[in-house]
């Protein structure tokens, strides 16, 4: 499993808004079974993982409510706004959601 966010976004772009939340859900769903012991494989990884759960995680905050969340770094939220832009162009989403990047 990669734990990329780069490549994350480039999947979460050619969804609709139903699918982006399903493959959310997934994601974490699966992300929140891995389990960091002293003898797992993974534990090198945790940090990595983490901060890939973090972003899913706060980003479908973000979709279902349309708040900023409060702990995502401004630097992460800027890069929600690739996808974010794609479900408004899908209809997804109202244009008026992009606000949220200008504050």
């Amino acid at each position: 499993m990669n734990y990329d966010i780069n490549k994350f976004i480039s999947e979460a772009k050619t969804k609709t808004y139903i699918e982006l939340i399903e493959y959310c859900e997934d994601k974490l769903n699966w992300l929140d079974k891995i389990r960091f012991s002293k003898k797992s494989p993974l534990k090198d990884k945790e940090y990595e993982i983490k901060k890939y759960h973090d972003f899913i995680h706060e980003y479908l905050f973000f979709l279902r409510s349309g708040i900023k969340p409060a702990g995502m770094r401004k630097e992460d939220f800027e890069m929600t706004k690739e996808i974010t832009t794609e479900l408004v162009n899908k209809k997804n989403l109202k244009e008026e959601i992009l606000k949220v990047y200008e504050k």
